[in-house]
């Protein structure tokens, strides 16, 4: 077995042993012997048994029925009289559970189960005819379904059935159990809908998307994904319709009559018992799970939640708890296992009294909003969990000196860096150490505008913002930032608390490579700290040792401009009306095309204007010279873009 053709040649074979012998038929493994009177029968039961030995055919002695009336055989009950529909296959309807009720009741039932099961109700299987399944999934009882088959304009029953469910599966969520429902509907009916197109009818709409569009990379839950790709093998265009009117696999999975096989639970309770094994893995490992599971169950409203999940949502919204209001569109993706409510398949919902404490821990590396909402999607949810997170976030202005590398810190709370923080922060610090000359920022919006530039102008300071893209031009505030972030992460996010003015004060103090610290490069001695120190220690800086780090800063950045220049190449200076093109700072094509209208004091950055009248100020590095004269520039096409002329040959051409 294995090959495409195995299943063929398998019936090839089974057909050779018998041929020959009158009154026998077979279909694949199934053999069926008549005859009219049992002497004859059991000499041609004989001689089947002999063929099916001499070709090496082993026949299960407990699967065999001999000399009966009737047989069931593919399907089909058999008896002098002709075939019917097997009784079997309309179990969950013969054997539906009754009410506790009198004669005239029990007179009623039983004549609508014979009209139910009767040949107006119920048909027989016809290989060409259409299909339609109906499937029906409750979290409380089991699982039901319908099979239909058109007979002129009407449908007719085919086969139903129905099976309570297995412990594992009153955890599922209600997406989970209702695909789960399709994909055991249609296992059973494998016979009648491998290779045939058919419609599936649900209740659910989730069902639908799952079924007719999504790809398996597109779903996120692996048991939903393992239930997709079991459905895959089938042909199945899956259809919503309105719970009210999916009253038959409604009913048969509310009165479910068997009990699930082990054919019906083969993977999932291998699953079952893996996610088990691993729960108890972590809950053994791991003390936070139970002290989730402890909350879990002292939460009145996840308490309520759970309820939901184990009865099935109500259809509207507006029917819902209001509590529960904020999971209706997650509601599709919540089970429970183990005691945990969760979201798909790896999220755990968070009990409102952990909340702020999961908080925290995800703030424990101040990442940021987004760095800190991919932290959370890994392992936890609870509803607004986006909002908590962006109420942590705060923002911080870092201003440093260029000559001593002294930095400050300022919160700028959550609402970010604006104007007026900046200007209070700069302000502040001009109040303690004097006004610059020169202001380098990263030209952000808060320094772009004509407040900002009549505060410069007010204080009498030269502002210098740096490139667009050219972060390096502000190396020393981008340094300042790193360690400040830093020194945030590891000490505290309130910089404004003696704890983190400790560190910085440190900070301040410790000698940097030139060999002298910040506060002696400002003050000329150290500051003192709570760390024990003579008091020689804060006595003047020697001038030696000023000018020796001196030489050391000097030597320092000439070392790193050598190691910045290895494979560079110096670029040529550019004029007040030279025509360059521009890279894109995103696309890094060179499309844009401008000219250059001023140079910057330090010669490195430009002011270019494009065709369209935008302008842009742009590093030596991004600019690239594209022709001198201004009056190509009138000549540029449309669309930026070089004309290229096809090249012609110069040999002549023959005549014809």
């Amino acid at each position: 077995m294995g090959l495409i053709s195995a299943g063929d040649e398998f019936n090839r074979r089974g057909d050779d042993a018998i041929a020959g012998i009158p009154n026998v038929k077979k279909i694949v493994e199934d053999i069926i012997i008549y005859d009219k009177d049992e002497d004859t029968h059991l000499q041609r039961v004989k001689e089947v048994i002999q063929r099916c030995d001499e070709h090496g055919i082993t026949l299960g002695r407990r699967k065999s029925t001999i000399a009966e009336p009737s047989v069931t055989w593919c399907g089909y009950r058999i008896s002098k009289d002709g075939y019917t529909a097997n009784p079997g296959l309309v179990d969950a309807l013969t054997k539906f559970p009754r009410f506790v009720w009198e004669g005239l009741q029990q007179q009623a039932f039983e004549k609508t189960i014979a009209e139910l099961t009767s040949p107006r109700v119920l048909t027989q299987f016809r290989p060409g005819a259409n299909l339609r399944l109906e499937t029906d999934a409750s979290q409380k009882f089991g699982l039901g379904f319908a099979l239909y088959q058109e007979e002129g304009k009407v449908w007719k029953i085919l086969r139903v059935g129905s099976r309570t469910l297995a412990p594992a599966e009153t955890r599922y969520s209600v997406t989970e159990i209702e695909l789960q429902g399709v994909v055991w509907a249609t296992k059973k009916l494998k016979f009648y809908l491998r290779g045939k197109a058919f419609e599936v009818i649900v209740d659910h709409k989730p069902i639908v998307s799952i079924v007719n569009h999504k790809a398996l990379d597109e779903i996120e839950t692996p048991r939903i994904q393992r239930m997709k790709e079991k459905m895959n093998m089938y042909l199945a265009t899956a259809v919503w319709r309105p719970g009210v009117k999916h009253t038959v696999a409604d009913a048969f999975s509310r009165y479910p009559v068997s009990e699930p096989t082990e054919d019906d639970l083969e993977g999932d309770e291998e699953m079952e018992k893996s996610v088990k094994l691993t729960l108890n893995a972590v809950s053994l490992q791991d003390p936070k799970l139970e002290e989730v599971r402890l909350k879990t169950e002292t939460d009145p409203v996840l308490l309520k939640l759970k309820e939901v999940i184990v009865d099935g949502f109500p259809e509207h919204k507006a029917n819902l708890d209001t509590e529960l209001r904020d999971y209706w569109g997650i509601r599709d993706k919540l089970s429970i296992v183990d005691g945990l409510i969760m979201y798909g398949s790896n999220r755990i919902v968070i009990p409102t009294s952990l909340r702020r404490q999961v908080l925290d821990e995800l703030h424990a590396a101040h990442q940021g909003r987004e760095r800190m909402l991919q932290l959370a999607r890994q392992s936890v949810h609870w509803p607004r969990i986006h909002e908590d997170l962006s109420n942590l976030r705060r923002e911080y202005l870092v201003i440093t000196d260029k000559y001593s590398g002294w930095p400050e810190v300022y919160d700028c709370g959550k609402s970010g860096v604006n104007t007026k923080d900046v200007e209070k922060a700069i302000a502040r610090w001009m109040a303690a150490l004097g006004v610059p000359v020169r202001l380098t920022t990263d030209g952000g919006p808060q320094f772009k505008g004509e407040a900002f530039k009549e505060f410069c102008r007010r204080w009498g300071i030269l502002h210098d913002p740096s490139s667009p893209y050219h972060h390096i031009a502000n190396g020393y505030a981008e340094a300042a930032v790193k360690s400040m972030k830093s020194l945030v992460k590891k000490v505290s996010p309130d910089v404004r608390s003696s704890k983190f003015f400790k560190a910085l004060l440190t900070y301040r103090n410790t000698p940097r490579s030139d060999g002298l610290s910040p506060a002696e490069r400002l003050y000329g001695r150290p500051a003192r700290t709570s760390l024990p120190a003579h008091p020689v220690v804060y006595n003047r800086t020697d001038r030696d040792r000023v000018i020796k780090a001196d030489r050391k800063a000097v030597s320092f950045r000439a070392k790193a401009k050598a190691a910045y220049d290895v494979g560079s190449k110096e670029l040529s200076e550019l004029k007040v009306g030279d025509i360059v093109r521009v890279q894109h700072g995103l696309t890094k094509k060179w499309n844009l095309i401008a000219e250059v209208l001023e140079i910057r004091p330090r010669g490195r950055s430009y002011l270019v204007k494009t065709e369209s009248g935008r302008l842009y100020w742009r590093n030596r590095r991004y600019l690239k010279l594209y022709a001198p004269p201004i009056g190509v520039a009138k000549d540029i096409p449309e669309s930026q873009e070089e004309v290229k002329q096809p090249r012609r040959s110069k040999r002549q051409k023959k005549a014809l």
